[in-house]
């Protein structure tokens, strides 16, 4: 059985950096909002025209920027989390041929079109399930749901991606900026919810893992290896026969 290794430095990781992306776009909600009402900047005129238009398309642009990198990194953090918990199943006292979803499987179905609508929500309900230690209720683990905040944090990063999707479209097809800016402030306010429910799925299943972790009996330490005296490696010479006396006496 592999031994158990603790995911929790991965998912507090991850945790940060979605409270990371929290904030960014709760700065990105109201400057969304206020660049519908201010004039539209003309590349043509000059900055001070404008100065208020100009300054909340710069900042846009910098969110933007960042809430990307953000993103990816978040992205790459919780993936390397989500593998690592899901190798800890064995170790929790989950047969392998029980087990549905393998690490890679897990991290894999995020990329796979169509499937990455559900498979990955299944992939993390069962991680859930099987994160804890060895007991009869763990037979029936498969049956068991998890808290309600589960679903509720993958319909969030569906519409997230849903709208993410309508608004680059809408951004390329080039319609009114009232139109862009309502459909950003609205994807912003997906991400919010969908972020923070995150934070709270990745920590269920982290605190289930360290409290399944300490109920497993660890593994028998090996024996210390002899320790020979100097005395004990040195050969005592045996006693001389005496005469007349023979060797099978």
């Amino acid at each position: 059985m592999p031994p158990f290794v603790s995911a929790h430095q991965r998912a507090r990781a991850t945790i940060v950096l979605l409270w990371v992306g929290i904030v960014i776009h709760l700065i990105a909600v109201p400057i969304d909002v206020i660049a519908i009402v201010l004039p539209e900047v003309d590349p043509n005129q000059v900055t001070s025209d404008n100065l208020a238009g100009s300054l909340a398309l710069l900042s846009q642009g910098v969110l933007g920027l960042v809430s990307a990198g953000v993103y990816i990194a978040t992205a790459v953090i919780f993936l390397m989390w989500l593998y690592r918990a899901c190798s800890n199943l064995p170790a929790l006292g989950a047969q392998k041929r029980f087990i549905g979803y393998s690490p890679g499987w897990a991290v894999g179905y995020f990329f796979i079109p169509v499937a990455n609508l559900f498979m990955p929500y299944q992939a993390i309900k069962e991680l859930w399930q099987k994160s804890q230690p060895p007991s009869e209720e763990a037979l029936f683990s498969s049956s068991l749901s998890p808290p309600g905040v589960f679903p509720l944090w993958w319909g969030f990063w569906l519409a997230c991606n849903f709208a993410g999707n309508i608004y680059f479209r809408t951004s390329a097809a080039r319609a009114s900026r009232e139109v862009i800016f309502s459909l950003g402030a609205a994807l912003d306010v997906f991400t919010i919810i969908a972020a923070w429910l995150a934070t709270m799925v990745i920590k269920e299943i982290d605190e289930r893992q360290t409290h399944a972790a300490g109920d497993v009996p660890a593994a028998p330490l090996p024996p210390p290896p002899p320790v020979f005296g100097v005395s004990d490696m040195i050969t005592k010479p045996k006693p001389a026969l005496s005469t007349g006396e023979s060797a099978d006496t």
